[in-house]
């Protein structure tokens, strides 16, 4: 790596998350509006927020039980790795 350039995340192997203009509808109704989420292996994250707000959505589409809408600028990569293309 030069400079402040960093690595793209399939090659950055300290890159746990990244989420980019996620969206994740539950039935007809949009949930979770362009959500950009970046956490490092290691890091200690608190997901917090009134009750209703996503964070279980969140959580699920983190692991892979509920499925963001495919648009384009949509990214979600777990350990570097595309899921969603």
């Amino acid at each position: 790596m030069r400079g402040s350039r960093r690595l793209p995340a399939e090659i950055d192997a300290a890159q746990f998350l990244d989420l980019r203009h996620v969206n994740v509808a539950r039935g007809e109704r949009v949930v979770l509006h362009d959500v950009n989420l970046s956490i490092r292996s290691g890091e200690h994250v608190a997901i917090l927020g009134p009750n209703g707000c996503g964070k279980t959505t969140l959580i699920m589409a983190m692991t892979c039980q509920v499925y963001p809408i495919v648009r384009p600028g949509m990214n979600v990569r777990i350990f570097g790795r595309e899921r969603w293309i």
